[in-house]
């Protein structure tokens, strides 16, 4: 089987910035060596260590690295949150100590990070011969990325994460990360994940995100499984919008876990994309405990979606509507209700179309019996914020408001 190295999937979320490859190779050899071993006073030959990071470095060039990577690690500035919420800097070890005497070093865990090495529910796991054997810091750091997605084969990052999990410097254009950073990444990797595809977003002219594929492959050496078909990947395609929206609601711990794959497809197969930005951006705000289904977050969006914005105005007496008056004991002031309006565009064209479609909206309440009361509403409410034709025209469809009542 060879040295597995796993952890959890958190460290995959850490920039390792401006690691060298080699400090690369012994920052998860340690990762490996300390796997499981808790709170445990980790002990470290300088033999092993060369052995297992395939380097043959003098003691002195050793230790230079490995003096080099703790230091990069305690510079990295990382914030990490915590299963209770609270946030701490990121710093993996409480104890690392160098013994240039006895050829060793000693290591020990963080007590607040134990976890990421420690009963895993979530983690990454790859063989750390193949890690090593790569020459390029970006083909590694991109090698467990990738490996976090065994089980889809596919993984899809937006270019400003690309550039910080990279640290592709800032100066760097399009050409340049094409020639120095995705180049050696095709390369090195293609012979580890085969049929590596690599696909770039675009809006415009502009690059979005870059999306990798590959085909199925034994989990242990990098080979496709005899007699297995590669995986048919089922695309769903979402505007940089909506995956911005999915983004943010991740930061919700409590709705973070529901936000799968397989729920994003549900979710993007079930709403249109006006609904889903309305529906989780109120259970972004309004989920405030831990939730186990999501069927409770899809209802949580169907309140969003159908509630009402309502805000308080206060009107403000001019100062002549006071004169000659007394005020006896407490003032009241006079409290108006009013629905918040939809949001107004510059098309004037569009105006009068939003407004002769909610006319015939309700013309059709109470002939249209294919749909509910609570249906209606929905569409109402959704009319009224729409703004473009693109938009009113998907919720005519989807509500079948354009059909001829009997």
């Amino acid at each position: 089987m060879g040295n597995l190295v796993e952890y959890h999937n958190d460290i995959n979320k850490i920039p390792l910035r401006n690691f060298n490859e080699k400090e690369l190779n012994l920052f998860f050899t340690i990762i490996y060596k300390a796997k499981n071993e808790s709170l445990n006073v980790i002990k470290l030959d300088f033999v092993d260590l060369k052995k297992l990071a395939l380097t043959h470095r003098a003691d002195e060039r050793l230790i230079k690295s490995l003096e080099g990577m703790n230091k990069k690690l305690l510079s990295l500035d990382q914030k990490i949150t915590l299963n209770d919420g609270k946030i701490i800097m990121f710093n993996l070890f409480n104890t690392f100590m160098i013994d240039p005497v006895e050829k060793n070093m000693i290591v020990k865990i963080n007590e607040n990070f134990e976890y990421m090495l420690n009963d895993l529910p979530q983690y990454t796991k790859f063989e750390l011969s193949q890690l090593v054997s790569l020459r390029s810091s970006y083909a590694k750091n991109m090698f467990r990325l990738l490996k976090q997605f065994e089980s889809t084969n596919y993984f899809i990052i937006v270019l400003d994460e690309f550039k910080r999990m990279l640290c592709v410097p800032n100066g760097y254009k399009n050409y340049d990360i094409d020639r120095r950073v995705l180049a050696p990444i095709m390369e090195e990797l293609s012979p580890i994940f085969p049929n590596l595809k690599l696909e770039k977003g675009k809006k415009g002219r502009k690059i979005t995100n870059f999306k990798f594929t590959w085909g199925n492959r034994n989990l242990l050496n990098g080979e496709i499984a005899p007699g297995v078909q590669p995986k048919k990947i089922e695309e769903v395609e979402i505007s940089e919008g909506l995956y911005n929206i999915f983004e943010k609601v991740k930061k919700n711990r409590f709705i973070k876990p529901l936000i799968t794959t397989k729920n994003i497809a549900h979710l993007v197969n079930e709403y249109s994309e006006l609904e889903l930005i309305e529906g989780l951006n109120f259970a972004y705000k309004e989920i405030k405990t831990e939730i186990k289904s999501i069927n409770y977050l899809i209802k949580t969006i169907n309140t969003g979606i159908t509630k009402e914005e309502i805000k308080i105005v206060v009107k403000k007496s001019e100062s002549k509507d006071l004169q000659g008056v007394e005020p006896k004991g407490e003032v009241k002031e006079e409290l108006t209700e009013e629905i918040k309006e939809p949001i107004k565009t510059t098309d004037k064209d569009l105006e009068f179309f939003r407004e002769e479609i909610l006319k015939e909206l309700e013309n059709q309440k109470t002939k249209n019996k294919k749909l509910k009361h609570g249906q209606f509403s929905v569409a109402k409410v959704l009319i009224g914020k729409a703004q473009s034709y693109e938009q009113i025209n998907e919720l005519i469809l989807k509500y079948e408001l354009n059909e001829e009542k009997n």
